[in-house]
């Protein structure tokens, strides 16, 4: 539609220049070979109109320029020239109103593609939301049975641990054939109990055996004790008779000094005697 005011303008400026007329015909002609490439044929009979409307004020207005230079030789009269011009716009505001019925018909098409994708998204949303709807219901579905296949197995096996850590070993938790990680804590933590159970087994006649040989042990040192009573009262005795000896023997010692300084002082009163008498026969003699 642009295109064909610019060509309607071109063709009133040709009306009073001559130059302006070829000008004209370049832009008739450029202007109609660029619709032609543009232009589809649907197959609607308005198009075929359409088409036939742009094809005859195309050729009826490349004849612009030789009227217009005939009128200006006075080949032809200004009646003929005026029912010429009166043909060309007839039959441009033919193809205008062929443009512009195109037009209404292509923005009533657009309405109601939008119409019908209002509609269609519309539907979309809500088979969407329905979906959504489906899909949130079925995955809280599944996060429920896994948390069920998850949790509680966990919070059992967290009981059974707190039953192991106060000393209960007869809890075990039933075991499944999976291989998931839960599967594989359950039957470990099985064995850890049936390993405890073993140590606590052994440990028990350990305790038998050690409380038997402490019983035994006991009973030695008791009799050891009773030895080392009788062995400690007979030292006693010893220490006391030795005491005793000792005793007698310090009086030996003593009796034995005395003894021998009394021999020493008969030595000494025998020598003391003879000594005299010696003194007495000199002197007698």
């Amino acid at each position: 539609m642009t295109q064909l005011w610019r060509i309607r303008v071109h063709y009133y400026r040709s009306l009073q220049n001559i130059e302006e007329r070829q000008t004209y015909t370049k832009a008739l002609n450029a202007w109609y070979d660029n619709v032609n490439k543009l232009f589809k044929d649907d197959g609607q009979q308005s198009t075929k109109e359409r088409k036939m409307a742009f094809d005859t004020y195309y050729q009826h207005m490349t004849q612009t320029e030789t009227v217009l230079n005939n009128y200006a030789n006075g080949l032809i009269s200004e009646t003929e020239l005026k029912q010429w011009q009166d043909k060309a716009g007839s039959l441009g505001m033919d193809l205008i109103n062929k443009l512009n019925q195109f037009t209404t018909v292509l923005s009533n098409r657009v309405d109601n593609s939008i119409i019908n994708s209002e509609e269609k998204f519309s539907s979309l949303i809500t088979m969407f939301s329905i979906i959504s709807f489906i899909f949130s219901a079925l995955m809280l579905a599944i996060s429920f049975m896994l948390s069920n296949s998850i949790v509680n197995p966990i919070i059992s096996i967290k009981d059974a641990m707190l039953k192991i850590a106060e000393g209960d070993l007869s809890s075990k938790q039933p075991e499944d054939n999976g291989s998931n990680e839960l599967a594989q804590l359950t039957s470990s933590i099985n064995q850890t109990v049936d390993k405890l159970a073993a140590i606590a087994q052994g440990s028990h006649s350990i305790a038998e055996n050690v409380s038997s040989a402490s019983l035994a042990l006991t009973n030695v040192m008791e009799q050891s004790t009773n030895n080392v009573q009788i062995e400690l009262e007979q030292i006693e005795q010893v220490a006391t008779a030795v005491n005793e000896l000792s005793q007698t023997a310090t009086e030996v010692s003593l009796n034995a000094s005395n003894a021998e300084k009394a021999t020493v002082n008969a030595n000494n009163s025998i020598s003391e005697g003879y000594d005299a008498l010696e003194r007495s026969k000199n002197i007698a003699e």
